[in-house]
């Protein structure tokens, strides 16, 4: 097992590309602290865990906060005893388009995806330093690569954290600690979470409400959050012991493209239009689940 013996802390894990991390650090021996403010489905993901026999705990921590921060790695270390691993994948939400520009939203934003790797890097640098060394991982994106009309923010935040990640690799190699970061591109995370939460049997009635996840990629199929995971477990394993201040594309060939020259121009009005049926399609999912979930939970 690669992280026999390791602990690892990581973030957003109640869902989608966090869960698949967990799960893939908790099979290769980590006792993994799930970090999520969503009560339901950390604790889905720690029940995964423990039924395929490994071992994992539920944090509450809100990262947007450092009383938050504090909560789940002090956390993590009363439970295992060490931390040696920081995988910084909590996200919030887009903030839309420039036009519709919410600054209290792009300061969430920004606060759960930037400033959460550097606080939390902060408070976790003295338990790796007492465990001999460590790794963080952090979440980006591939809009930090690329120019994605409609997400400023998010694209903003994604790319801050490749800039934090190179400038902490060179302060913290002296203490024998790694960091990297994945750029995700495009996920089946609906479809994911239908596998996860309901079984595949849901799958043919959610490709016909919702059209499944469609992705046209390079490559012919969306990228799987534990292909996201697996590039997450190299970084932080001892395989990637010489390796900081990187990042590692799994985005499916997204990140070669230039956004408008593969999708085309788009007036700001569809955009706009795009983004808002995109937070409505998100909300009848999120509908639809749960009650495809209670009505399964009622079956005999």
């Amino acid at each position: 097992m690669r992280l026999q013996g390791k602990v690892a802390l990581i973030t957003g894990a109640g869902s989608n590309i966090g869960r698949a991390m967990a799960r893939l650090f908790a099979r290769e021996g980590a006792a993994v602290v799930v970090g999520d403010t969503d009560e339901v489905g950390g604790g889905e993901t720690v029940r995964l865990i423990e039924t395929a026999g490994g071992r994992a705990c539920w944090v509450a921590g809100d990262v947007s906060t450092t009383q938050g921060l504090r909560q789940s790695i002090d956390g993590a270390v009363e439970t295992y005893g060490r931390l040696d691993i920081f995988l910084s994948n909590a996200n919030s939400g887009a903030s839309g388009t420039i036009a519709q520009f919410d600054r209290a939203g792009a300061e969430k934003l920004l606060m759960v995806n930037l400033m959460a790797l550097m606080e939390g890097a902060h408070y976790c640098l003295p338990h790796m330093q007492q465990a001999g060394g460590g790794a963080i991982v952090a979440t980006s994106s591939v809009q930090a690569l690329t120019g994605v009309p409609g997400h400023p923010a998010y694209g903003a935040a994604k790319a801050g954290i490749l800039g934090a990640v190179r400038s902490m690799a060179v302060e913290l190699w002296p203490y024998k600690v790694r960091v990297n970061a994945v750029c995700p591109g495009g996920t089946a995370g609906k479809t994911w979470t239908v596998i996860d939460e309901l079984g595949e049997e849901y799958l043919p009635e959610f490709e016909a409400r919702f059209g499944g996840d469609m992705r046209h990629l390079p490559l012919p199929v969306p990228t799987d959050p534990m292909a996201i995971a697996q590039a997450a477990l190299f970084l932080a394993s001892d395989e990637a012991s010489y390796i900081t201040g990187q990042h590692l594309s799994v985005d499916a060939g997204l990140g070669m493209l230039r956004y408008d020259v593969f999708h085309g121009p788009e007036p700001l009005d569809t955009r706009q239009a795009k983004s808002q049926r995109q937070s409505e399609l998100q909300a009848e999912f999120e509908a639809w689940l749960a009650a495809k979930k209670e009505e399964r939970a009622r079956e005999p």
